[in-house]
């Protein structure tokens, strides 16, 4: 499990998140995701940037996907 800190520095008039993340939780990268459910690497930033898949943001322009995450959004899309 992931957990939000939020830091303010009062001196430069910024909010910094930073996320704590269990190191025993399994990250996947986008690239990762795209290969195991066969889709384009920028169908997996849609799908993040849409909400419809869980990400942490760990830059900019990295996120990391935990596994359970990834199990959640197959399971919902699944056709029943």
């Amino acid at each position: 499990m992931s957990t939000r800190v939020d830091i303010i520095d009062f001196t430069a008039n910024k909010k910094y998140h930073y996320i704590m993340v269990n190191p025993l939780d399994n990250l996947l990268t986008p690239n990762q995701i795209s290969k195991k459910l066969k889709v384009s690497v920028f169908t997996v930033y849609r799908w993040i940037k849409s909400g419809k898949l869980k990400a942490i943001k760990i830059t900019p322009r990295v996120f990391r996907i935990e596994e359970k995450d990834l199990k959640n959004f197959i399971d919902k899309r699944e056709v029943k």
